[in-house]
């Protein structure tokens, strides 16, 4: 590939930064973060009942 014809990094970043946020662009964040939502949930639960079954299995 010619390095002519390669677009400049400047070009492209003022092209992303130009680009317009649309429902695309929202869904993502939404799998994202009911993604990131899930795994705390999961965190916690686990932090919650972990001294519980500690204390009864007397760990």
């Amino acid at each position: 590939m010619n390095m002519s014809n390669r677009p400049s990094s400047r070009s492209l970043l003022s092209r992303v930064d130009d680009m317009r946020v649309n429902g695309w662009h929202w869904r993502l964040l939404l799998i994202c973060a009911l993604g990131i939502t899930f795994e705390n949930f999961d965190q916690i639960s686990i932090a919650m009942t972990m001294p519980v079954i500690a204390g009864a299995w007397k760990l």
